[in-house]
């Protein structure tokens, strides 16, 4: 069985009204670009050529240029529509011929069968039938919202706080839309208002006082600040910048460090081990501070702007 891609012929026109003269369509099998066999009659005896061009008039023609119904065959097409340059300027993707372009004229008379109240909401129940809903208080108000930020109030979602630090797995060079990368770059007091309200100058000084520092987490973990509340838990020594140098990464579970003092104290003169009795014997060695460091996997630390 043979449909008529349209009753009874085909219009090119430009987004001013106008009849695209010498435009063209291509008939493909849907999700290929294999072209299919279009015909002029319902018996699919006579067939077009495809690409079928325009005539003067806008109209798919035949060769002698007279406007022409198209028959296509039962099976899904892939239609391009083309200017005379070749430019395409429509596509219809997987059309079926059964169904064409009469679901326009279903879903009218689909629409013109319903009686809306106040509060209703007209919907889809399939590509061709329109029924209504009742809008609830809630939802009038979530349609209404005109920007994101208040579609977030009335969903009660929170946004992230302007000054909150995240850990990001992206590129280095450059923050998220909204973040700055916490490497103790200078930002303008201006631009990021918000985050200059919120951390001011607690992390460092700027060179001019248009500007503020973001915290520099360049090689830093965190820990929870010791006097959190105003009242000092006296578990950590200095949180400032500095604090925790010399960093060294000791390896993976199990491994070992080993490291010489100049002096070594301890409250008894041996230290119990598991294996037994270990003596500590004082040798000349490198000074400095040590830290152990969990094994780690490097990462950029954001700030919410």
């Amino acid at each position: 069985m043979a449909s008529p891609l349209t009753d009874p012929l085909v219009l090119l026109l430009d987004s001013n009204g106008e009849p695209i003269s010498g435009g063209s369509a291509t008939f493909y099998e849907a999700g290929t670009t294999n072209l299919l066999a279009i015909y002029s009659d319902s018996s699919l005896s006579n067939a077009l050529p495809n690409p079928l061009e325009a005539n003067a008039q806008g109209y798919l023609a035949n060769s002698s240029g007279d406007p022409v119904t198209v028959f296509l065959q039962d099976q899904l097409y892939d239609i391009v529509f083309q200017d005379a340059s070749d430019v395409t300027f429509a596509e219809i993707d997987a059309f079926n011929p059964t169904t064409g372009f009469q679901s326009a004229s279903s879903i009218l008379d689909s629409l013109s069968g319903l009686t809306a109240t106040a509060n209703e909401m007209v919907y889809f129940t399939n590509p061709f039938t329109l029924t209504t809903a009742t809008l609830t208080s809630f939802a009038r108000t979530l349609l209404d919202d005109s920007d994101a930020e208040t579609a977030r109030t009335t969903l009660d979602i929170s946004e992230v706080v302007v000054g909150t630090v995240l850990p990001w797995a992206g590129q280095t060079t450059q923050a998220p839309s909204g973040y700055l990368l916490c490497n103790g770059q200078e930002v303008s007091r201006t631009t990021y208002a918000d985050l200059f309200n919120t951390i001011g100058t607690s992390y460092g000084s700027a060179s001019t006082t248009d500007n503020f520092v973001i915290p520099d987490l360049r090689g830093r973990t965190l820990f929870g600040t010791d006097d959190m509340g105003a009242s000092a838990a006296s578990r950590i020594g200095t949180d400032g910048p500095g604090a925790f140098s010399d960093v060294t990464l000791v390896g993976d579970t199990g491994g070992d460090y080993q490291r010489v003092f100049n002096s070594f104290t301890v409250d008894n003169s041996a230290v119990t081990t598991g294996a037994g009795t270990t003596a500590i014997t004082s040798v000349n060695g490198d000074v400095g501070s040590v830290s152990i460091m969990p094994p780690s996997m490097l990462m950029n630390w954001i700030i919410k702007t």
